[in-house]
């Protein structure tokens, strides 16, 4: 029954896919400017961030059905916004309730799929992972190819309608799923946020969701800059995201034999060379090649960043566990997605990876210094209930 929430993650996120991949026409058929894309980018991260803070701590009080049913009517609603919309405030609006029906809907579905214990959570986190990035990556294709016959509206009616269509049954299999509770309230966050340990994965998170916002807002622009086709963008984008399609399953039993921390730094690490990848040359076979390289490094570290969090909270407090680290990425990428673009057109695409490439070393730096203080202090695993009294 997890493919329920697998297949409803696919959707919805390939939705937001479909908007990456489109962003370029925005500007040539709505002459929307380069600080209007990167407010589209923005709005849907910001969506996410908002929805994510008020709502994550009741799907660890249980209410997961009403955190996913919430998500996934914003997600269709978005999708059939953008049908309607014309200018930067519509398309901004569509983004915003496409990341809320993401956002949500990932910490209901996460809750569901680590259940009662947070043993073996790393491979479930993993494929759970892998259909987000399915949905993201497939859905720029989907939209292509919708597009070039139907027009721009089409692979938001076909999503719009498949949202509505997938929600009774996922709402049925998160209702029925077990999940261990506890009356988490909303400053229970903040004994969490001064754990070194999740200090380290937030530092982590920002430089994956930096990474995010900055591909989300400039790379299709880029392509297209670089001679791509609407098509071709769509195809670039499905090889870059196939590590990412079909590692984390993999990814996400490694850490769970061998520990997140490790992985994670390891990954930070890689990732710096990744980035500089973007810039070395302007030519699509480069840019496709450090792209495969980034997503590959990504394919460890998002299923490790999440367990090393995962261990921290247990799994009752695992929804506002995972939220803070979604309000962390929701965070960051809002900000890189709306500055990106100002920071290419001055900058281009060699000044905009070697700023990103350099927040990463500064980043693995304070994460390995976290986790040093927290190895150095007596840790016991978060017991069911008890971050309220921490």
């Amino acid at each position: 029954m997890y493919r329920l929430a697998y297949l409803a993650n696919f959707i919805l996120t390939a939705g937001a896919g479909v908007v990456f991949a489109l962003l370029s026409n925005l500007q040539t058929e709505f002459g929307v400017s380069d600080a209007g894309i990167g407010f589209i980018a923005a709005s849907g991260f910001l969506g996410a961030l908002i929805t994510q803070v008020a709502l994550a701590p009741f799907a660890d009080r249980g209410q997961v059905t009403l955190v996913a049913a919430v998500g996934l009517i914003a997600g269709a609603a978005g999708s059939f916004l953008f049908i309607v919309a014309d200018e930067v405030v519509g398309f901004s609006a569509s983004r915003a309730l496409i990341g809320v029906g993401i956002g949500l809907f990932i910490v209901a579905s996460r809750k569901a799929v680590i259940g009662l214990d947070e043993e073996g959570s790393g491979t479930q986190l993993g494929t759970l992972l892998s259909s987000n990035v399915a949905g993201f990556i497939l859905g720029p294709v989907l939209g292509a190819l919708l597009v070039e016959r139907f027009g721009i509206d089409a692979p938001f009616v076909v999503l719009g309608v498949a949202t509505l269509l997938v929600t009774p049954p996922a709402l049925w299999w998160i209702k029925d799923a077990p999940v261990a509770t506890s009356e988490v309230r909303y400053r229970d966050m903040i004994p969490l946020v001064r754990r070194p340990g999740v200090q380290a994965a937030m530092a982590a998170q920002v430089v994956f969701f930096t990474n995010i916002g900055i591909f989300d807002s400039t790379l299709d622009v880029y392509f297209t800059d670089l001679g791509a086709s609407d098509t071709m963008v769509a195809l670039l984008l499905l090889l870059i995201g196939l590590p990412l399609l079909i590692l984390p399953t993999f990814t996400g039993r490694l850490v769970d034999r061998d520990g997140g921390e490790r992985v994670m730094l390891l990954a930070l690490a890689a990732t710096v060379p990744a980035l500089l990848g973007y810039g070395i040359a302007p030519i699509l076979a480069v840019v496709a090649l450090a792209g495969v390289c980034q997503t590959t490094v990504e394919s460890f570290a998002f299923p490790a960043t999440q367990v090393v969090v995962v261990k921290e909270t247990g799994a009752s407090e695992a929804a506002i566990g995972q939220a803070l680290l979604d309000i962390v990425g929701s965070s960051m990428a809002a900000s890189s997605s709306f500055v990106a673009p100002l920071i290419y057109s001055a900058l281009g695409a060699r000044g905009l990876f070697s700023l990103a490439a350099l927040n990463a070393a500064a980043m693995l730096a304070l994460s390995a210094q976290r986790l040093r203080v927290r190895d150095r202090q007596p840790h016991d695993p978060v017991p069911a209930g008890s971050i309220s009294g921490l």
